[in-house]
């Protein structure tokens, strides 16, 4: 559990940074996803979960 919340820190991290130092070209990608087809973003974030676990996955059997 304690992993699964350094998680979302370090996501809220990344975020953060992004935001503070690019906040025009973040608002713009978020602008072209907006009109991007609802069908593609569904697909890319699926691709993007599974890549997410495929990597804690590999990162979990590094530790063993």
């Amino acid at each position: 559990m304690l992993d699964f919340v350094m998680g979302i820190g370090f996501a809220f991290v990344i975020e953060g940074l992004l935001w503070g130092l690019f906040p025009h070209q973040i608002a713009r990608v978020i602008q072209q996803m907006i009109e991007m087809d609802e069908q593609f973003l569904r697909y890319a974030g699926v691709a993007s979960l599974a890549f997410g676990v495929a990597l804690i996955w590999y990162v979990q059997h590094l530790r063993v």
